[in-house]
């Protein structure tokens, strides 16, 4: 886990890690998708999740991408009564344990690299689904995550547990690492306001372990300068929900790390995960009639 972050190339490889898991522009960026459509959100400390609790603690990535790729189903199926863009469902924790094979989770962590290649791998031979695309991008801003809700993409965002310093230096917790979550909603103005997550930790009381099912919270957002990088997103998990064991300050009580954090309960988005749908065949061919319908139609009234 590199504990320093200077350039976006350094950002793009990080390793998410230790559970032990672009400017902006300034207008309000607000957007949302439904997640109630998603019967179950699927956590990363249940007991069905492959390896032990330890593995668990780090199978952030897995669970996540699992509860993206559900909303994007259930989209596809119940909302636009398209045909299921997956062979098999990936609502479940069979889905959660293969992802976690295809993207290397080990007990340091899954790298952002590894994240997006074990996905593109269950898309493509555990899950075929051909009409699913993903990408990846480093520092994503605010507009490009708004119109990816609006698109009603599934997005994952990388958190690299730290703050950004007055001078633009990144400085990790003590633990360092970070997080993996999924976007649901955000309300931005000039880059500030909040967004809201579903998190495959969980809210899970006083322990030190991740929890058996996700939970939709609600994070405070600001923008913040990272030297080499330019304006990243800060986000600030509340004081009231119990948060992933390496950003809490587990070593000493105190609630002040070694760096003089007082909350560590701040992180930055270093990286996002998107998954879509292309349209289907048939669906591009009914485009294509109205179009010329359409041209048609301007043609006889010219």
């Amino acid at each position: 886990m590199q504990k320093t972050s200077e350039t976006r190339a350094t950002l793009a490889s990080i390793t998410i890690a230790t559970l032990a898991c672009a400017a902006l522009t300034l207008h309000a960026q607000t957007a949302s998708e439904n997640y109630t459509i998603v019967p179950t959100y699927l956590g990363q400390g249940n007991s069905l999740v492959n390896g032990g609790q330890t593995i668990q603690n780090n199978s952030c990535v897995p669970t996540s991408t699992a509860n993206g790729l559900a909303y994007l189903e259930a989209y596809q199926v119940n909302v636009l009564g398209q045909s299921d863009p997956f062979t098999v469902s990936p609502d479940n924790y069979t889905a959660v344990n293969s992802l976690q094979g295809a993207q290397g989770v080990t007990a340091s962590g899954t790298s952002a690299a590894d994240a997006l290649s074990g996905l593109n791998n269950y898309l493509a031979s555990s899950n075929p689904a051909p009409n699913v695309v993903t990408s990846q991008t480093a520092d994503p801003s605010a507009q490009s995550l708004a119109n990816a809700l609006n698109a009603n993409s599934a997005i994952q965002l990388g958190i690299l547990w730290g703050v950004v310093a007055n001078d633009g230096t990144f400085i990790p917790t003590d633990m360092g690492g970070g997080h993996f979550v999924s976007l649901t909603g955000e309300s931005l103005t000039a880059g500030s306001g909040t967004m809201t997550l579903l998190d495959p930790w969980g809210i899970n009381g006083v322990s030190p372990n991740a929890g058996t099912q996700g939970a939709s919270i609600t994070v405070n957002v600001s923008t913040v300068n990272l030297t080499g990088v330019g304006n990243v997103l800060e986000l600030i998990y509340p004081n009231t929900l119990t948060d992933p064991p390496d950003d809490l300050n587990t070593e000493n009580g105190t609630g002040v790390d070694s760096f003089g954090i007082a909350s560590r309960t701040v992180g930055y988005i270093a990286v996002d995960d998107i998954e879509s749908v292309v349209p289907e065949p048939t669906s591009m061919v009914l485009m294509g009639v109205g179009a010329l319908a359409l041209l048609a139609k301007r043609r006889r009234s010219a």
